[in-house]
């Protein structure tokens, strides 16, 4: 993508996420990472998001 002149921005790039290190429990943990993931989707403004599992 990157060559074909896109801006890409990477939310994952290694098996951690993205909650507050206090933050306890693995349900409030997943949620606050994707609450942060969206945010910085949107704080990019981006056209095109694309997930791979």
């Amino acid at each position: 993508m990157q060559q074909a002149g896109a801006i890409v921005y990477l939310t994952r790039e290694g098996d951690y996420d993205l909650a507050q290190d206090d933050t306890k429990g693995l349900s409030r943990r997943k949620s606050e990472d994707i609450q942060n993931r969206v945010a910085f989707i949107k704080e990019k403004r981006l056209i095109c998001f694309l997930v791979f599992i």
